[in-house]
């Protein structure tokens, strides 16, 4: 009989349903206090897996978590299972949608309340690779008076498993609510199931989870679909390559001069970007990762559509 396979409250609905849904307050409460080190009174989760199922079949991803405590703060956990170059533009953007949409017309500033994101990077985070510290606490501070703050109302905290795992073979350190996300069966949350019962609640929720045919399901097309899409772009760089190196062999025969050969190669880069625009557009894929994977501006991808 085929052993299914087990999947690891990394996946995107995985996540969302142990996170995310109702009945997993307690969970949650415990992840975001444990990771953010401060004390939550109480939170509310208003997902189910109705909207998860919902928003799956219409995105192709899942929404972020959202929780809320008592004071109306709000927290949003993501997933992020991949690194690319327009991650902090994205993540600040969501931080500010998040805290200007709480005003209604009526309303005063002084209604707004705290936003805080917190990212789960499976990969190093774009521009702070050369820092060592696996959790970053970013928001608004004076350039050269780094202990003044401007506000506090927007709080990015990334969370690098990449760095985390390093760390904990170098010095030792141990992250129970991290060891669950990268390795649930591992000793050391077997360890902290002793001392944490919501991580002991946590390990049973995903085992649940994993025996849950509907939820199973989605999360094995969420997992197709990354795998589908990480084929397709891997075979659509691979074939520009091709072109490029083949363009650029004829024009430098051509010519028959070094300097042929360079422009031929450059002139085969060019081609290869726009072959791979194309494809990518036939494809429906997002323009800002299109610009990121070929380094071709918006205009430029726009007029291969036009």
């Amino acid at each position: 009989m085929t052993q299914r396979q087990f999947h690891l409250p990394t996946n995107d609905i995985i996540f969302h349903c142990l996170f995310g849904t109702k009945g997993q307050e307690r969970i949650t409460k415990d992840f975001l206090e444990s990771l953010l080190k401060k004390e939550i009174e109480d939170i509310d989760l208003d997902a189910n897996l109705e909207f998860i199922r919902s928003y799956y079949e219409d995105k192709l991803q899942i929404a972020d978590v959202v929780a809320k405590d008592v004071n109306k703060n709000k927290y949003i956990i993501e997933m992020q299972n991949r690194k690319y170059g327009y991650l902090p533009q994205r993540f600040l953007s969501s931080a500010c949608k998040a805290y200007i949409t709480q005003l209604k017309a009526s309303d005063k500033y002084e209604k707004l309340k705290k936003i805080a994101i917190v990212i789960i990077m499976l990969e190093k985070f774009p521009k702070i690779e050369n820092i060592d510290k696996y959790h970053t606490i970013w928001n608004f501070r004076e350039q050269l008076e780094k202990d003044k703050i401007l506000t506090d109302d927007i709080e990015i905290h990334i969370i690098e498993i990449p760095k985390y795992l390093k760390q904990k073979e170098k010095h030792g350190i141990i992250e129970p609510w991290l060891e669950f996300l990268v390795n649930p069966k591992g000793e050391e949350v077997q360890e902290a199931m002793k001392e944490y019962k919501t991580i002991q609640e946590a390990v049973d929720e995903l085992n649940r989870l994993n025996e849950n045919d509907e939820v199973r399901m989605l999360a094995d097309l969420q997992l197709f679909a990354k795998l589908d899409r990480n084929s397709q772009l891997a075979e659509m760089r691979e074939e520009g390559l091709e072109l490029g190196r083949r363009e650029g062999l004829e024009i430098g025969k051509a010519e028959g001069i070094e300097i042929g050969k360079a422009e031929g190669r450059e002139e085969g880069r060019k081609e290869q970007k726009k072959d791979i625009a194309k494809k990518m557009l036939e494809l429906k894929i997002d323009m800002e990762i299109i610009m990121n994977t070929t380094g071709l501006s918006k205009e430029q991808i726009e007029e291969l559509n036009a």
